[in-house]
């Protein structure tokens, strides 16, 4: 065996390990997506329960079920990331190969839309509630700073 052929293979097996490892960490990428967007989208389902039912405490609203847009926002978003890191978890799993699904450029250009998307709905969101540090006493309010917590951490 001469040394051209040696490191041909040494070249071909190195990788198949860098391969089988970046399909790892891109797996894993995707799973802490998921994760991110079902804590987001509990808090945002807790929250618009809250704001869309009638309440007996007149905190908010004199008591009166409201609207707000920019959780409704979040929960879209929350919504839209779970689809999208689920049907990635399948395609990396499945290693199956569908026409534009499985192309780099269509996941760069979702994830982009998707960061976008959290980054409007986190500035929205924080334009509307810029210091909740005055009704942490409220279990509405703490919600609410988780659901902002999460929206905000998520856009790195």
């Amino acid at each position: 065996m001469d040394q051209s052929e040696r490191r041909s293979r040494m070249t071909v097996a190195t990788t198949h390990v860098t391969t089988k490892y970046a399909r790892a960490v891109h797996g894993w990428a995707y799973v802490v997506l998921g994760f991110w967007s079902i804590m987001l989208l509990i808090f945002t389902i807790v929250r618009l329960v809250y704001t869309l039912s009638p309440r007996s405490d007149t905190f908010l609203n004199g008591g009166r079920p409201f609207y707000e847009p920019c959780v409704m926002e979040l929960s879209i978003c929350a919504l839209f990331g779970l689809i999208f890191s689920a049907m990635m978890i399948f395609l990396l799993r499945t290693r199956k190969k569908i026409t534009i699904i499985s192309r780099t450029w269509f996941e760069v250009a979702v994830l982009g839309l998707l960061w976008f998307l959290w980054i409007g709905g986190a500035g929205s969101a924080t334009t509307i509630w810029p210091d909740l540090n005055f009704c942490v006493q409220f279990s509405p309010c703490r919600v609410l700073q988780a659901m902002m917590a999460w929206a905000c951490s998520s856009t790195f």
